[in-house]
């Protein structure tokens, strides 16, 4: 059986469990416990074995276990199904779903463990940058230890007071422009960041608060062992 959910969880945060291999225990440390846990068809099994209480289940229902099935039946969880033959992915429905609780300025948080599928997870984070997503206030995602935050420009994102020495990367996600990092041993200052450069790949927190910003476009803003470090 899935564990008890909130009641009353928070309407402005919402977070969406993916398939693939087992969330990473440092990522759901850091999963908000007031949010709506919506869950991607075989995210269900992920989400109960983590201690998550899924709220909604979405999808085509293909990949989550009979017993995952049966308890989400058993525990009342709304089920949203659909038919395998779709145009969208279990992802994106459930990615859609979130919106949808959450509204204006909400949060949104991807949670998953990586696994197999790359095509999966590439999609995951080319969905994140369409524009209707650019509502979310804050939208970041688990996969595995790696914590990836996707800015909608114009936006800041704020990394908080990192130790010195943690690696992250810029990946643009389209053109980008006006980008403006602190706390970053290298940093850009209103600079261009072209499709397919690899200028942001690997730079270092110099030990203060850090910050990322963009005037125009999406940048995932990707720190690769986030749940490793101490909460």
């Amino acid at each position: 059986m899935p564990p008890a959910r909130d009641p009353q969880p928070s309407p402005r945060r919402a977070v969406v469990v993916i398939g693939g291999e087992p969330l990473h225990a440092g990522a759901v440390r850091r999963i908000p416990g007031d949010a709506v846990v919506i869950a991607a068809d075989s995210g269900f099994d992920h989400a109960v074995a983590a201690g998550l209480a899924p709220h909604v289940l979405i999808g085509d229902l293909d990949s989550i276990s009979a017993a995952g099935l049966a308890a989400a039946r058993a525990g009342g969880v709304e089920i949203d199904a659909h038919p395998a033959d779709k145009d969208a992915t279990d992802t994106e429905l459930a990615l859609d779903r979130a919106l949808a609780e959450i509204g204006e300025g909400g949060s949104l948080t991807v949670a998953g463990g990586g696994g197999d599928r790359l095509d999966h997870l590439l999609a995951s984070l080319t969905v994140l940058a369409q524009p209707r997503f650019a509502r979310c206030a804050e939208l970041t995602s688990w996969l595995g230890p790696a914590l990836v935050h996707v800015l909608h420009a114009p936006r800041t994102v704020h990394l908080g007071d990192l130790p010195a020495g943690i690696t992250l990367s810029l990946i643009p996600m389209g053109d980008v422009e006006g980008v403006t990092t602190s706390g970053l041993r290298w940093p850009l200052d209103d600079e261009p960041l072209p499709s397919g450069t690899s200028r942001g790949v690997s730079n270092v927190t110099a030990g203060r608060p850090a910050s990322v910003a963009a005037t125009h476009g999406v940048l995932a803003v990707i720190i690769p062992h986030a749940a490793e470090e101490a909460p």
